[in-house]
């Protein structure tokens, strides 16, 4: 579906982890981030893994950067990334 051209705002609904179902009410810390990086108008934001991070997506990379900043204000630490291809 991705290489079909699907926008990256659309990619979260592809995307899914189980292990939420049983990290997220014992780890509010990841929640929080989950629901921040949503409230800041990332896209299908996901945990990662067991938790060790969570990620959304910017529809350009100035939302991106906007977003980044936003994050600095916290102690976590944040990356922005490119898809490249």
């Amino acid at each position: 579906k991705l290489e079909k051209g699907k926008s990256i705002l659309e990619w979260g609904a592809l995307l899914r982890n189980r292990l939420e179902d049983v990290v997220l009410p014992f780890h509010p810390e990841v929640r929080a981030a989950k629901e921040f990086l949503a409230r800041i108008g990332l896209a299908g934001v996901l945990m990662s893994g067991s938790g060790s991070s969570v990620f959304g997506f910017a529809a350009s990379f100035e939302d991106g950067e906007r977003a980044l900043a936003k994050l600095k204000r916290y102690p976590w630490n944040a990356f922005l990334v490119s898809c490249l291809g």
